[in-house]
């Protein structure tokens, strides 16, 4: 038994302990362990893709394996939940979301762009989803399904900007590859949708953990882009 002044220095020896002895640790999907102010958005959680109402409710509270997975499902909770921030008034209040932010119809509803969601699946996610999230669903499905949005302008070129600058320089995510986040496996697509929710010091997270493994070169014009992968994306573009 070790008597301590300060419950600092508590947590601080608990979270070693995790460490070397593999503790359980006590977390909560919204860091004070707060309603999320976006319930009817979904978050991939315990192999599941859930409702933030019902991760919430599984979280209250739920023991993970480590500090840095409490970290990762509390990222989530801010970025896509919107813990710790009020609640806006009910989204079927306001306009609904469109891929396309003209107002301009799909192109091809039926294409795949993440696996297993089509065009049409994912401009009805949006619809669905709280309506501060729009922008990042038109940064990434809607570019994905042809709509001709405007250029977005990313955190690192304005710190003010909302868009996540997810690869880097002449290189584009691969959507439709598949990489694991947490305890399940997520397409890429999917990943870039929840850095454009982030703020930039969760967005730099996401960019150093997955660009890797989900950004792909953009061939130059002299190779033969007739079998390479930027060949298909741009045939999903046009």
């Amino acid at each position: 038994f070790v008597a301590l002044e300060h419950l600092d220095q508590c947590v601080a020896i608990q979270k070693e302990a995790a460490k070397i002895c593999g503790c359980p640790v006590k977390c909560t999907l919204c860091d004070e362990g707060e309603e999320p102010a976006n319930l009817h958005a979904t978050l991939p959680f315990m192999q599941h893709t859930q409702t933030c109402q019902d991760a919430q409710k599984q979280t209250n509270p739920i023991y993970v394996s480590s500090h840095e997975e409490c970290q990762q499902l509390q990222r989530q909770g801010r970025d896509v939940c919107n813990c710790g921030r009020p609640r806006r008034p009910n989204r079927h209040d306001q306009q609904s979301c469109r891929l396309c932010k003209d107002g301009s119809p799909l192109n091809d509803p039926l294409l795949e762009v993440y696996p297993g969601k089509t065009c049409a699946k994912l401009a009805m996610e949006a619809k669905k989803d709280s309506p501060d999230h729009c922008s990042s669903w038109q940064m990434t499905a809607g570019q994905y399904c042809g709509c001709q949005n405007e250029p977005v302008v990313t955190q690192e070129e304005d710190e003010d900007a909302q868009a996540c600058a997810f690869c880097g320089e002449n290189s584009k995510v691969d959507p439709q590859h598949m990489v694991w986040l947490h305890d399940r496996e997520i397409s890429c697509g999917r990943l870039e949708f929840l850095a454009n929710l982030a703020n930039q010091t969760d967005c730099d997270y996401y960019r150093q953990q997955y660009d890797s493994q989900c950004c792909r070169q953009i061939p130059n014009n002299n190779n033969d882009e007739s079998s390479s992968w930027w060949s298909s994306m741009t045939k999903w573009l046009s």
